[in-house]
């Protein structure tokens, strides 16, 4: 092989290598730069006072991603008895215990959410629950999840 050709094939060779090199370095400092949302929901736990007819509960909300979370909003969309609402039902959450902008939840945190009423509930039963989370600078994701109400 002549001369001119390996140095041609050196200089193909170090320019590819180049542009892989820089996709993987700008693909990962994009992931850094931009971080991901993702919350959990876990210790759920709901209750119904056939006596008072009242209705309550708490869960741990965990900031699995690395973006703060800045909000959530509960929604029942199926009830114990079966039947589901036109629109979504809000949740009544205590303001204390909840994520907010002056008070975000950041990267691993977890804080435990106080459901001060469930409206509507009147039995006891398995309820389907929209978790809508916020994030800052980043869209909101919805998760619905279905639990157990129990009598206290």
């Amino acid at each position: 092989m002549s001369r001119i050709m390996v140095e041609l094939l050196i200089v193909i060779v170090a320019i590819a290598m180049t542009v892989i090199g820089l996709g993987f370095m700008y693909g990962w400092f994009g992931s850094l730069m931009g971080g991901h949302a993702d919350f959990m929901i876990s210790e759920v736990q709901l209750y119904y006072d056939p006596d008072s007819g009242n209705s309550w509960g708490f869960f741990k909300l965990t900031n699995t991603g690395s973006v703060d979370i800045v909000g959530i909003t509960v929604y029942i969309v199926k009830y114990p008895n079966g039947t589901m609402p036109a629109n979504p039902v809000q949740v009544s959450l205590d303001a204390n215990t909840v994520p907010t902008s002056s008070t975000p939840l950041k990267k691993g945190d977890y804080i435990q959410v106080k459901i001060t009423s469930l409206p509507g509930v009147s039995e006891v039963g398995s309820i389907t629950l929209r978790f809508r989370v916020e994030f800052s600078g980043a869209k909101p994701i919805e998760r619905e999840e279905t639990y157990r109400i129990v009598s206290p």
